[in-house]
């Protein structure tokens, strides 16, 4: 009995050790399919390609770059929008995917099994018109996700945006109390399914103002390829919002948006939307 338990330990002990490499070469394959996918569904918004890749005993670097197409850029009118954003787009994102990979994974939503955890974070790193906003929102990146690469099937995921406060020279004012959505997601077959919160808020010009408390988030959406919409379900509410100017205030309580989609082909979706509200006031100033 002794010794089965040590030749099992011993077999468990090699796995370990020298498992990773191989499964990481397999979960760079996922990846890379991730990416096909995703480019199948977004193909009119722009191309993301993997440009390098160094891969690890335990953990690899996969480098990737997100450059929009012409004619997204010109239906968003960047150009007129201002020179930093401009450039920015212009010039596409570049990312680095940090994978750590072996059958044992251990990302911030809990022990799991898999081939690889992926950390991907969208910073000024390789981005110099990025970080210039970075620097004047004083937040040390725009968006961090991270998310499990399965076995098979669904694998869960966490993506945040941080909290940070905006002031323009020119009396702008945006506060954002920062997002967090915990999920899974099948990636290979376009399915997502999460819920969360989208934090407090506030966007100020002259004497108008436009607030609201935090909105909670549920949605289960399909993407197919070759379309940028998605079918299934999507529901957010929110305790209160508000609306002012120096001569009014509105405030809205419990409002909820609900909706459910489906597609009649790529190109056209069809569907059902609800709003709900419990209360609405206006008051003078």
């Amino acid at each position: 009995m002794k010794k089965t338990l040590v030749v099992v330990a011993f077999v468990l002990a090699i796995l370990l050790i020298f498992a990773p490499p191989v499964i990481g070469f397999f979960a760079q394959g996922q990846i890379e399919a991730y990416v096909e996918r995703s480019n199948a569904q977004t193909q009119a918004i722009g191309k993301t390609e993997i440009t390098s890749s160094e891969r690890g005993w335990f953990n690899s670097q996969i480098h990737i770059t997100t450059r929009f197409s012409e004619d997204y850029l010109a239906a968003l009118n960047t150009a007129a929008e201002g020179a930093e954003l401009d450039a920015l787009l212009q010039a596409g994102l570049q990312q680095e995917m940090n994978v750590s990979h072996g059958l044992l994974l251990f990302p911030d939503s809990g022990f799991t099994a898999g081939l690889a955890t992926v950390d991907l974070v969208l910073d000024g790193q390789d981005n110099p018109n990025l970080q210039t906003l970075l620097n004047e929102l004083q937040i040390p990146h725009f968006l961090a996700v991270q998310f499990v690469v399965p076995l098979a099937g669904s694998g869960p995921f966490t993506a945040t945006v941080p909290a940070f406060e905006y002031q323009h020279p020119e009396g702008l004012q945006f506060n954002f109390g920062g997002s967090k959505i915990n999920g899974s997601a099948n990636l290979l077959r376009g399915r997502v399914v999460g819920s969360g919160n989208i934090g407090t808020g506030k966007v100020a010009a002259a004497d108008t103002n436009f607030s609201w408390q935090p909105w909670q988030v549920e949605f289960d959406q399909t993407y197919m390829d070759n379309s940028a919409f998605a079918a299934g379900t999507l529901a957010v509410t929110t305790p209160e919002m508000r609306a002012g100017n120096d001569t009014f205030d509105a405030t809205f309580t419990d409002l909820s948006f609900t909706g459910a989609t489906e597609l009649d082909t790529p190109d056209t979706m069809g569907g059902t939307f609800a709003y709900d509200l419990d209360g609405f006031t206006v008051r003078n100033a």
